[in-house]
């Protein structure tokens, strides 16, 4: 199978990178992939980005209808999985968590391994920009991931995946990578 070929309007439906946080390269050295393979997971600062785009990108109202879906709407199937608002913020984000009791096991559901607390930032109008879901399991290297959209630069948006040690940084996550993703654009003058 011949591979197509790529010019500049050619659509990129996703792509991913690692980067070291927090000075954000990659691995463009043997040093730093030895690096990163001998990090382990409980204390890796590597964080991994997604970016989706063209049909695999919602729209910049996507990461409002994540929330409305999760947090915002009653489940009334599962309703111990619903969410309640917490009455603090955490590093500048609301935070939600799964407020029931599991009929299974009689123990409250945000312990469960497949829960997990989620963390909004909205805007002055209310928008959501950046949703975090982050797992509630006991390890040190349970997962967070943090997702932003990157309009109005790009129709775009980015998922960045990161241990559970990391939110209380995400501001200072989601500002350069936002900007290393935005110097992948080509200007249109380069682009004939």
């Amino acid at each position: 199978v011949d591979k197509p070929v790529r010019t500049y309007q050619s659509k990129i439906f996703s792509f991913g990178f690692d980067v070291r946080y927090p000075d954000m390269v990659g691995e463009s050295t043997p040093q730093l992939r030895e690096e990163r393979r001998k990090r382990n997971i409980f204390t890796t600062t590597w964080i991994s980005v997604g970016i989706s785009s063209s049909s695999r990108y919602y729209g910049n109202e996507s990461l409002d209808r994540l929330a409305r879906a999760t947090v915002d709407t009653p489940n009334e199937i599962l309703k111990y999985r619903n969410y309640e608002k917490l009455p603090d913020e955490q590093y500048g984000l609301t935070v939600y968590a799964a407020s029931g009791v599991d009929p299974k096991t009689n123990k409250p559901y945000r312990q469960d391994d497949d829960a997990k607390d989620v963390f909004i930032y909205r805007n002055a109008n209310g928008n959501v920009i950046t949703y975090i879901d982050c797992s509630n399991r006991q390890i040190e290297s349970a997962r967070c991931e943090q997702t932003v959209s990157l309009e109005p630069f790009m129709k775009a948006e980015a998922d960045i995946h990161y241990r559970r040690g990391l939110p209380s940084e995400w501001q200072k996550i989601q500002e350069p990578v936002t900007q290393l993703i935005y110097s992948f654009k080509v200007p249109a003058a380069e682009q004939k």
